[in-house]
């Protein structure tokens, strides 16, 4: 399932002090339980990460003129063929409200926080069993093309 990610929303839930940061811990939630993610953020784009751009397997979208990312991810929710299919993470009510009548399963960025912790410490484990490095695991990323460097 997809998930369409409150980035703002999200941001102090997992004490990340920048967006950047945020990404990069997503990002690797969705690289160990391979997952699509976009991240939607309130404000102007970054040159960085432009609107619709990608980072590390992330799509990043941000905010419409004059508006804010709650309304870009209801936006989104309202094109999707399968909405059922999409999780939204948010702990802005009206938001929630909004997509569960048009019945996409809500997370709650608490509980993501915790999933992402759980993700993290299931795979450290996985990796001490299977005795993988993290410079095996670097390799890897960049043998099929997917660049864990701070580049896009």
């Amino acid at each position: 399932m997809p998930y369409l990610i409150d980035g703002n929303n999200l941001m102090p839930h997992i004490h990340a002090k920048n967006r950047k940061e945020l990404l990069e811990t997503v990002s690797q939630f969705a690289q160990i339980k391979r997952v699509k993610v976009s991240v939607i953020f309130d404000g102007a784009e970054e040159q960085s990460f432009p609107d619709g751009a990608r980072f590390k397997g992330i799509s990043v979208f941000y905010s419409q003129s004059y508006s804010n990312a709650d309304e870009r991810i209801k936006k989104f929710v309202e094109a999707a063929k399968d909405r059922r299919n999409f999780i939204v993470v948010t702990s802005d009510n009206a938001l929630a409200n909004f997509c569960r009548a048009r019945g996409t399963k809500i997370i709650r960025s608490p509980e993501f926080r915790t999933q992402i912790d759980d993700t993290q410490n299931t795979q450290i484990e996985l990796n001490k069993q299977q005795g993988v490095k993290n410079d095996d695991i670097s390799d890897w990323l960049k043998y099929f093309g997917i660049d864990d460097t701070n580049k896009l």
